[in-house]
């Protein structure tokens, strides 16, 4: 199996847009660092005279390290989670975030209908609960027969149960 989830649901389960987080301002701060230490590096074989006139270019690096932190960072919000399986478990992607839910780690699992989307819930050992979205491309039967055969059970409730409550 693999696909990727629906862009809008994939969005909603993300925390909200943010780029004063902690993640983005380090990002900011090691894309300056590395732009401004090429630009030094790039100043170690010239004349002294250059080297002055150089480095009082460096403020390029944050001119350039912050749009493209930003750059990033958009990207990586914006991008769907990829669902895909392995043989060691479900793997969830997203950005540069991954997931592995082992196929022994889990304990059952089950599919809903929401009002337009099927929906694959999964419980593990640890008590989490993952939902993970399947895109209309994605038939729930095939998914279903390879949880079969890698989690050796059958689901808790099937595709063709009622619809979710409260799903969107």
């Amino acid at each position: 199996m693999k696909w990727r989830e629906p862009w809008a649901i994939s969005l909603k389960q993300q925390r909200p847009f943010s780029l004063f987080n902690r993640e983005v301002l380090k990002e900011m701060v090691v894309w300056t660092g590395v732009l401004a230490a090429m630009g030094l590096i790039a100043n170690l074989g010239e004349d002294l005279v250059t080297q002055l006139e150089r480095t009082a270019n460096l403020w390029i690096a944050p001119a350039l390290g912050v749009p493209l932190a930003i750059l990033i960072y958009i990207t990586r919000w914006l991008s769907p989670r990829g669902i895909d399986s392995g043989p060691n478990g479900i793997v969830v992607a997203k950005g540069d975030q991954i997931t592995l839910i082992p196929w022994g780690a889990i304990v059952s699992y089950g599919f809903a209908r929401s009002v337009r989307h099927t929906i694959l819930h999964i419980e593990d050992k640890r008590g989490g609960s993952h939902s993970l979205y399947l895109a209309d491309a994605v038939n729930p039967q095939e998914v279903e027969r390879e949880l079969v055969k890698m989690v050796g059970k059958k689901p808790g409730k099937s595709f063709k149960s009622t619809p979710l409550r409260g799903a969107a």
